[in-house]
């Protein structure tokens, strides 16, 4: 008590519920607990630098100024203080001031190499200013650069095959070819983007500096924010709302450019429509329209780099060089993996490759955006052909070991990092790469040594009798009382997880026993029955995401006889709340066997828990049993089901023979771990491709089918549909094969990283039409991805 009444004590816990609130990326309520903190303990030089980081994050520089003033008041030797202030004042565009700042940094921390290169670059900074100071022009000499430019006289190459102005008008068919050639990555020849700026300014010359806009009654008007830049989101507002018209008018309220790197497509775009309909499209200035903040925020540097001058310069002797054009797309690939488009960047890779594919690095480029989409077979095929092309390129054994890593091979992993650290003997992240590796298959042989034959080994469900587990008299989480799961218990559980508080192991033994029981009398092939004016809900991949599976419950109802669920496989691993996932999806399963079903994924399997996080979450949450007992009820799980049947839904996919019937499916002994081949291991693997036929598997295990494969099988066992899971997509679903195959996904942005959205799919019975929902991720507390998962694995996330 003597501690809770002290304020500084008090102040201490509002800053950690603020550092986690930081973390989760809530700064406002994250400033608001700073606050409270500061209130109790005015005098931590710390609490108010970490507000003054706050407020930088949400671009609140003024206020970002005064707290670390009064940090620096409070203790004038505390360096972080300072290096807030100056980078408030960089934001600014406060050169002068910022270099004071981090002189005084420097002072403070002579060695710190970090506060050496923030020191160097706000000298350049200011050096440029002094010289620009110098050489400027007075304000009553300048000319307009727009009257020293004719666009007519500007030749357009025959090669060029992109957006044309045809005479003077900019038309609707003109932008929606611009459009479509940026989205594209594809660029304006610099006649059209300079007749665009240049009548777009002769438009705006003309208007008043406040615009009366009317809108005609029964008419409507859309009224659009900051841009900053992001291209793909300025055509989805278009895709929502349509393109602007006399018909359909917006303004487009300032901050058009800066931030983000796609920011002239942005402006050209907005200008052309400008030209095109005058009154369709209206546009105010924000106060990045401005030189100051293109000169730090990236606009005036997207505009004149030498990697974006093709955007408006084109040159034709390089746009005629493979070489040059190949590492144009390698550049452009760079920047669509750096915004986390992989599936784009491995696009542009394969046109760098195709028009020099004797480039090792485009090779491993390529190989690490198949990697970051878990494709661990196309990173091991293309980190080899980089190691063909060029045996000494140390990246083509590191990327290639790395895919080795991912699919647990790692005496394999540990042949190519020996082989990095022979390249760099002295790269200290190769030597740490290296031991993690050793170790990793240490354990493996020792694993190996010890191993029960199969023929030996025993149950360890039959081991456990959860009823002689004392629960203590202090525990205050939910309890079943007797042998039946309630609702009661089930939404007391699910509110402790929610609070991060744990369940009993009596309760989670009982649990997880009584669905194995459940389980193990089910065959591997499910039929489902859904009566007609009935409803049936599937998701897809959880992945350990709690908070998005309570989401989806609370969009979508919890489990019961009337709102029955199937989820397909991949509830574990990778997020850092599998346990509370599984537990829950277990508990509904036993308070109510046919309103849950659940289907076997890829990732309930020993190998994949021992990599991806499962594993060593149920050791640090519960114990060891738990981990040989998860591991055993996962070999229980049925591998498919039929949904009134006509809908097959899988986890992974289809086989790679053909003639395969639900009846060899029911017939497969699924009670084991998966194979590394054969119709179960291609159950939990497989992925549908765009061409026909059949492929190589892009992750290494199972195969690729196409549109061919899939109607071959649902003909031949009268079916309508195949639903299954597995891959990541960026709606949440996707649907292919002409409609005969569905993606769905139901982990939202995966690994905290993705961006993607998560769906399930509701049939209504007779006709089981799916009706996708989407939904986006909810917060988390601030418990990483992959927490829990082996060292070696975390080196590489």
């Amino acid at each position: 008590m003597a501690t809770e009444n002290s304020n500084v004590s008090k102040a201490e816990e509002f800053k950690l519920l603020a550092n986690k609130a930081f973390g989760a990326r809530k700064y406002a309520q994250a400033i608001e607990l700073y606050t409270k903190a500061i209130e109790l303990n005015s005098q931590n030089a710390v609490y108010l630098a970490n507000r003054a980081f706050a407020h930088l994050r949400r671009e609140e520089y003024g206020s970002a100024i005064q707290d670390a003033t009064e940090a620096i008041e409070v203790d004038p030797k505390y360096s972080k203080g300072y290096y807030r202030r100056g980078t408030a004042h960089l934001a600014m565009g406060k050169f002068k001031e910022a270099l004071k700042d981090f002189q005084q940094v420097k002072k403070l921390c002579p060695n710190d190499p970090d506060a050496t290169k923030k020191l160097k670059e706000c000298e350049k900074a200011v050096m440029k200013l002094k010289f620009e100071e110098a050489i400027a022009v007075p304000e009553s000499q300048r000319h307009s650069v727009a009257e020293s430019i004719d666009f007519h006289t500007i030749d357009v190459e025959p090669q060029y095959s992109g957006a044309r102005i045809e005479g003077d008008a900019v038309t609707l068919e003109f932008v929606k070819k611009m459009m479509d050639d940026f989205k594209n990555q594809k660029f304006l020849h610099k006649r059209y983007a300079f007749q665009i700026v240049l009548q777009t300014r002769e438009i705006l010359r003309a208007l008043p500096s406040l615009v009366d806009i009317n809108v005609p009654n029964g008419k409507h008007f859309t009224v659009c924010g900051d841009v900053h830049g992001q291209y793909y989101d300025l055509v989805n507002i278009f895709e929502l709302n349509g393109l602007p018209s006399e018909d359909n008018p917006y303004l487009f309220n300032g901050d058009f450019v800066d931030r983000g790197s796609f920011s002239l497509e942005v402006i050209l775009t907005l200008f052309a429509l400008k030209c095109m309909s005058p009154s369709a499209l209206y546009l105010a200035r924000g106060n990045h329209e401005s030189k100051n903040m293109n000169k730090i925020y990236g606009f005036e540097g997207e505009i004149s780099s030498s990697s974006f001058a093709t955007k408006v310069l084109p040159d034709m002797a390089t746009e005629n060089s493979n070489v040059s054009k190949a590492e144009e797309f390698k550049l452009l690939a760079n920047k669509a993996f750096g915004a986390r488009k992989y599936a784009q960047a491995i696009e542009l890779y394969t046109k760098a490759i195709e028009l020099n594919s004797q480039n090792a690095v485009y090779l491993a480029n390529r190989a690490f955006a198949h990697l970051r989409r878990e494709e661990y077979g196309s990173a091991i095929q293309d980190a080899t052909e980089a190691i063909e092309v060029d045996p000494k390129y140390s990246k083509g054994y590191y990327r290639r070991g790395t895919a080795h890593l991912a699919m647990g091979k790692f005496k394999e992993a540990l042949k190519d990092f020996q082989q990095v650290k022979k390249l760099c003997p002295n790269d200290p992240d190769a030597t740490k790469k290296l031991k993690e590796c050793e170790k990793a298959v240490m354990k493996l042989k020792f694993e190996e040594a010890i191993a029960v034959p199969e023929s030996q080994r025993h149950s360890v469900a039959e081991s456990i009798d959860f009823h002689t587990i004392d629960v203590e008299p202090q525990y205050s989480g939910a309890r079943i009382e007797g042998d039946a799961v309630t609702l009661e218990f089930v939404k007391k559980m699910m509110d402790d997880f929610k609070n991060q508080k744990f369940l009993h192991k009596r309760y989670a033994f009982q649990i997880v026993l009584q669905t194995r029981e459940i389980l193990r009398a089910l065959p591997s092939l499910v039929d489902i029955n859904v009566p007609n004016g009935k409803h049936f809900t599937v998701c897809g991949d959880v992945h350990g995401q709690y908070y998005d599976l309570v989401n989806i419950f609370e969009l979508n109802g919890l489990p019961s006889e009337d709102n029955p669920y199937l989820f397909n496989g991949d509830f574990v691993d990778r997020g850092s709340f599998s346990l509370e996932v599984i537990l829950t999806l277990f508990a509904l399963k036993c308070m109510s066997p046919s309103a849950l079903y659940l289907a076997r994924g890829n990732h309930e399997s020993k190998n994949m828990n021992k990599i991806y996080g499962f594993e060593g979450e149920v050791r640090s949450k519960l114990n060891e049993t738990f981990v040989e007992l998860f591991a055993e009820v996962f070999c229980s799980l049925p591998l498919a089901h039929v949904i009134n049947e006509k809908v097959f839904v899988v986890h992974g996919g289809l086989f790679s023979v053909d003639g395969v019937k639900l009846s060899d499916i029911r017939a497969i002994d699924r009670f084991c771990e998966p194979p590394e081949e054969g119709l179960m291991c291609e159950l939990l693997w497989s992925d549908p491709q765009p061409l026909p036929g059949r492929g190589p598997s892009k992750r290494g295990v199972g195969l690729s089918f196409g549109a061919d494969v899939t109607k071959r099988f649902l003909h031949e066992n009268n079916l309508d549909l195949v639903v299954r899971s597995h891959e990541v997509k960026d709606e949440g679903y996707e649907i292919d094969h002409d409609g005969k195959l569905i993606t769905v996904f139901s982990a939202p942005n995966y690994c905290d990283q993705m961006g993607n959205k998560g769906a399930f799919i509701r049939f209504e019975a007779p006709d089981l039409k799916p009706n996708i929902v989407t939904f986006s991720a909810v917060a988390h507390p601030n418990v990483k991805p992959m927490a829990y998962a082996n060292n070696f694995l975390q080196l590489f996330s």
